[in-house]
Order: C-alpha cells, then sequence, then structure tokens
C-alpha cells in the first residue's frame, strides 16, 4: 500500500507555473487549509497548535507603532508582483481538493453531458445568492491584494523576522537590498499572510532548526519552506517521511531533514501530492458508492412495476 501510494503521487504532478492566485492567500490561510490536523499526528515538539505562535506577540509589536514611525517598502517591480501570484503547490492542492466529485448515477443525465454532485449544485446556489456580508469579505480582499502588491504584506513580514532574528537588522539600505533579494529568489512570500509565515518560521525553529543559513548561500531551500503552511511540514516530518523511509521514529526523521533541508522540502511536497491523491480517491469513492446506491434503488423499483404488472393480469 505504501509503495502504491507513492507511485500515486508521482503520477499526480503539479504544474503551479501555469497556474495564477485568484484569491486572496490570507483568506485562504484563515480557513482550513488541510483536511489533516497536527493535533493527530503520532509525533509533536509542539506545546500549542501552531495558530497561537505568534498572534499575541505580533499585535503587540506591530500595533505598537504607527505606519508613519517605519519606513516604508520599496515600489515592487511588476515581474515580481506576477511572480508572486503563481500558486504553489498547497494552494493548487487546496483547489483541487474543493472541487465536488461527479455524479456517477447517471439518472439524471443528458446528452453528454456529466452532472456534478449535489454538493456543486449547493456550492452554486449559495455563490448566486451573495449577500452583503461576502460582498464586505470580497471588498477586503481586494484591499489586502493592493497591500500585498505595494509591498506592505512582505514589509511587516520582515520586520517579524527580525524581530525573531532570522533577517539581519543592519542599515535600513542594507535591509532593504536583503529582503529585495529574498522576493527574488521566492517571489510568492510577497504576498503570503505574515502569521503564516511566522507560525512556519515558529515550527521550524520548535523542531531545532538553524534558521541562521538563510543569510548564506542554501538559503533558498529554508526560504522555499517558509512559503508551506505548518501542517505541511508537520505532515511531511511525522508521516510522509517517516514512511517512506520506513524511519522508526518522526525523530529520526528530523534529525536527517536538520543535516539535508532539501530532503524535508521534497517531503513537504511529496506529502502534499499524497493527501491530494488520498482526497481524489475518497471522492471518487464516494461517488462510485452513491452510484451504485442509486442505480439499486432504480433497480428495485423496476422490479417492484413488473411485479405490478404481472399481478394485474394474472
Amino acid at each position: 500500500m505504501k509503495s502504491s501510494a507513492f507511485l500515486l503521487t508521482l503520477l499526480s504532478p503539479f504544474n503551479p507555473t501555469t497556474s495564477f492566485v485568484v484569491h486572496s492567500s490570507r483568506r485562504r490561510y484563515k480557513s482550513n487549509i488541510s483536511s489533516t490536523s497536527p493535533s493527530s499526528f503520532p509525533f509533536s515538539v509542539l506545546s500549542s497548535p501552531p495558530s497561537t505562535f505568534c498572534s499575541e506577540r505580533r499585535r503587540t509589536n506591530l500595533n505598537s507603532c504607527k505606519d508613519d514611525d517605519l519606513p516604508q517598502p520599496k515600489t515592487i517591480d511588476a515581474s515580481l508582483v506576477k511572480a508572486a501570484k503563481i500558486k504553489l503547490e498547497w494552494e493548487v492542492s487546496e483547489e483541487m481538493n474543493s472541487k465536488p466529485a461527479l455524479d456517477l448515477s447517471f439518472r439524471e443525465k443528458k446528452g453528454d453531458e456529466l452532472f456534478l454532485s449535489e454538493q456543486a449544485f449547493v456550492a452554486r446556489d449559495t455563490l448566486t445568492t451573495k449577500n452583503t456580508k461576502e460582498e464586505e469579505e470580497e471588498h477586503l480582499e481586494e484591499v489586502e491584494k493592493e497591500r500585498w502588491e505595494d509591498g506592505h504584506v512582505w514589509f511587516e513580514t520582515c520586520a517579524e523576522l527580525r524581530q525573531l532574528g532570522i533577517l539581519p537588522s543592519n542599515t535600513e539600505t542594507d535591509k532593504d537590498d536583503y529582503s529585495m533579494c529574498i522576493i527574488e529568489s521566492v517571489p510568492q512570500l510577497l504576498r503570503l499572510d505574515t502569521n503564516m509565515v511566522l507560525n512556519t518560521t515558529q515550527l521550524l525553529l520548535s523542531y531545532g532548526f538553524d534558521l541562521s543559513s538563510i543569510s548564506s548561500s542554501s538559503s533558498k531551500t529554508f526560504l522555499s519552506i517558509l512559503t508551506y503552511p505548518p501542517d505541511s511540514i508537520q505532515y511531511a516530518i511525522e508521516s510522509f517521511l517517516k514512511n517512506m523511509m520506513a524511519a522508526p521514529s518522526a525523530s529520526f526523521v528530523l534529525a536527517v531533514c536538520k543535516t539535508n533541508p532539501e530532503l524535508l522540502l521534497s517531503g513537504i511536497q511529496g506529502g502534499i501530492q499524497e493527501l491530494t491523491v488520498k482526497n481524489a480517491l475518497g471522492k471518487a469513492s464516494d461517488a462510485m458508492y452513491s452510484a451504485n446506491q442509486k442505480v439499486a434503488v432504480d433497480s428495485a423499483n423496476v422490479l417492484k412495476e413488473i411485479r405490478a404488472k404481472n399481478t394485474k393480469n394474472m
């Protein structure tokens, strides 16, 4: 089963270079990122859920000073904004997981058209009956989009990473140049929610990773890892890599990943693909079960009609 699951993950590659962000990743992160809860894993060094890492400290730091007291971010080049819109693996996976399954019963099939499940029609009806609250959320989403395209979201993220000692705190010019180098290396950090990046950073620190390498030549690996939600990292260490390596414990996997961060990055991507395939297979199984139920009901009704006719003719 493990080998087959691994083969399925290889057969389900992502192509993030052709997809672009439609909705703000801030809103996506505040919703449910993954169907797998970190608390369900057998090994965890966390004393509290990742979402509680930075919320209180961030409110204190960011709300204690006005925007006028902080140096303003530099103008972001249009090419970087375009590159930042390219979806990450977990964003592609989240979109795929949210799609409804096909209705395989064919009972209401017309022509060559395949109907979506009832879940799709519910979602469609919901979209067609927008209320004032939803319109307000869309407006806030647009405001957030403008903020990240102006560089304000990344500016806040940089300020918080400097508080953690992850980024250097030299002169303002050096800081600006260094932060722009990071964006050029991993442009998605320009738009990702500050809380998500901080929670991921705190998780890596709690695992014992040395993030000082972010300022070295191997920085791109850790910078790429910072673009993933904390639960994707936990699943990679505590489930996916543990199974693939046939490791005795997640602690063993963690020790190996500390010496080879590229393995952790590969494990994160593989874990996301594994969960996406599992979710797709689960939806297919549910759709098939629903189709079989409908066929059984229809067959029973046909038999009843035949028996009723035979009884009437006798």
